[in-house]
């Protein structure tokens, strides 16, 4: 019924601002961004609690859910009500005062309240030569691999520690024990939102234990053939499947994450060996980023180099045991284009990411 009306659309692209949208529904004309928008008549009556619930610092683009019916408030000039000259003088000085609360929105830090500076927390958790890595804005929480099967409990108490009571997403990379193992433990402690796996079946007992513990949970499982991006809270994600058939190679059939988190990025490589890593370098992947993952547990490929150079990472994360560590010659090799190393085998490696630093934050802090 409002033909070619479109719905307005607000970007948040400053956070604080979200305390100063109510006062948008007192005035039947809004100006919002420097730009006069009359609203039709059902946004009068709507008052501005819907403005409360639309408003999220953790959305960048929100429509204005205003009215009954389809939800949207719609706007379009050839539609401005008429207006008394007192009720225009209303608005005139509700204008001003709105771009006056806007300005100091934008000058003071934080807006009118002071906010924590968002912040991307990567931890790898030191479980001997097997990966599990969570992920966490602080409000939401993304959990990479689940460790052997004796990790199961071991990964759950670590979320404990860090307060994680739901995990948004669950990505198994492939299904190696080390990788898929604890599955089964973790899935039966925690809520989980999502999960995503690689698109093989390769049969097995611990393969089957994890198509078992999904579907107790009832956790809607996603198997990828194709690359996806997706969001979750402040996280920006990108899973790369393999292009190849690999048949029999599980660690080439490895799920590829890059994780972007503002101007920060984190690429997590599963166990890509050679083949598996040429394709991602011959395949027009953007792989600069600020954290690396190494694939494999720090074993040395003729793929190495050329994927440190790509990366040009401040960062790797092996996930390494004393039993089991990393290849020297990598090692080497990381040392020699200056990149810090975090290894498992010396405990949980831990870092914290945000727009002006990063920082490694010690195993037991």
């Amino acid at each position: 019924g409002h033909g070619s009306i479109k719905p307005v659309e607000i970007r948040m692209q400053y956070p604080s601002l979200h305390l100063f949208v109510p006062f948008l529904s007192v005035c039947e004309h809004m100006f919002v961004y420097g730009y006069y928008i009359p609203v039709s008549p059902p946004c009068q009556r709507s008052g501005h609690s819907k403005f409360r619930q639309m408003v999220s610092p953790n959305k960048f683009v929100q429509r204005l859910p205003l009215t009954g019916g389809d939800g949207i408030c719609y706007a379009d000039q050839k539609r401005t009500p008429a207006l008394s000259e007192r009720a225009q003088r209303g608005c005139d000085k509700m204008k001003r005062l709105l771009v006056l609360l806007l300005i100091l929105g934008l000058l003071l830090p934080g807006g009118c309240v002071s906010q924590p500076v968002p912040e991307l927390t990567v931890c790898a958790l030191s479980i001997g030569k097997a990966d599990s890595i969570l992920l966490t804005d602080g409000t939401h929480s993304v959990l990479i691999d689940a460790g052997e099967e004796e990790d199961g409990e071991k990964v759950l108490a670590a979320l404990a520690q860090a307060g994680i009571e739901r995990l948004d997403c669950v990505i198994f990379t492939h299904f190696d024990k080390d990788h898929i193992g604890g599955a089964p433990d973790l899935l039966s402690g925690i809520p989980v939102t999502s999960a995503f796996m690689p698109a093989y079946e390769p049969g097995g007992k611990r393969y089957e234990a994890l198509l078992a513990a999904l579907q107790e949970a009832g956790i809607p499982t996603e198997r990828l053939s194709r690359d996806v991006s997706f969001s979750i809270g402040w996280m920006a994600i990108d899973v790369w499947t393999p292009k190849a058939a690999y048949d029999g190679d599980d660690n080439n059939q490895s799920l590829v994450v890059r994780v972007q988190f503002g101007n920060r990025r984190v690429l997590l490589m599963g166990d890509a060996e050679k083949a598996r890593t040429q394709e991602l370098l011959d395949g027009g992947y953007d792989l600069a980023c600020d954290v690396l993952k190494l694939p494999h547990h720090g074993r040395l490929h003729e793929t190495s180099a050329a994927l440190l150079t790509a990366a040009s990472p401040g960062f790797a994360i092996i996930t390494d045991s004393e039993k089991n560590p990393a290849a020297e010659e990598l090692l080497s090799l990381l040392d020699a284009q200056g990149v810090e190393v975090l290894r498992t085998a010396d405990g949980t490696a831990r870092l914290i990411l945000s727009e002006d630093e990063i920082r490694v934050q010690p195993d037991g802090d």
